[in-house]
């Protein structure tokens, strides 16, 4: 079956007017369709054991962490929810007992208790997840709405032997507020517009 064009079609036997009016309308619709994919792609997201292989206390604001195995690179963009710009603070130093500064963010690391490292942080800014990452596990306290500060996270220690692992690197994930229109919102808008449009040139044209 031969290929049908349409916009051949609508030149040939809709004279120059229907034309230029499918030619926008198709544009229109390539842009609608091209805003859904967007608004629809989402990025990987890492997926949690449910429930974690030890107990785990929450934390003073009462959140519990998200246990995640094989979480290796694990970043905001890999955990639903923690979308957003991050702060990494990731050194040697996060090993021994003491406070770290970078970015507006502070974090206190306490020395092991009972197999278990805490600790404390605070930041200039709202907060929508904080990672604790420790060899290839991590805990992920999650806050919405966002949080400035909280006490008695929990690094993920080896549930085999309850010894604590050192603690590699955190990321604090920036807290971004969930929009108040609908994410088709924006393409329906440039549709109509776009209509709108032909309307006005059409008009014109009579």
């Amino acid at each position: 079956m031969e290929r049908v064009d349409v916009l051949y079609l609508a030149r040939t036997y809709g004279g120059k007017k229907m034309s230029k009016i499918t030619k926008i309308l198709v544009m229109g619709f390539i842009i609608l369709f091209a805003c859904i994919g967007i608004a629809s792609a989402s990025p990987p997201v890492l997926t949690p054991i449910i429930p974690p292989p030890y107990t785990i206390e929450p934390s003073d604001a009462g959140k519990l962490p998200t246990y995640y195995e094989g979480a290796t690179n694990i970043k905001c963009a890999d955990i639903e929810g923690c979308a957003g710009s991050s702060i990494k603070i990731e050194s040697a130093d996060l090993q021994t007992p003491g406070t770290y500064y970078a970015d507006g963010v502070s974090i206190t690391v306490y020395a092991p208790v009972n197999g278990i490292i805490r600790v404390d942080w605070t930041s200039s800014g709202p907060v929508s997840c904080v990672i604790l990452k420790a060899a290839t596990l991590a805990n992920v306290y999650k806050y919405d709405p966002g949080a400035t500060s909280d006490k008695g996270l929990e690094v993920p220690y080896n549930p085999e032997n309850t010894n604590p692992f050192n603690l590699s690197h955190i990321d604090y994930c920036n807290y971004v507020p969930t929009p108040e229109f609908p994410t088709m919102a924006l393409p329906v808008g440039m549709i109509i517009g776009i209509m709108g449009l032909v309307y006005v040139s059409k008009k014109r044209e009579l």
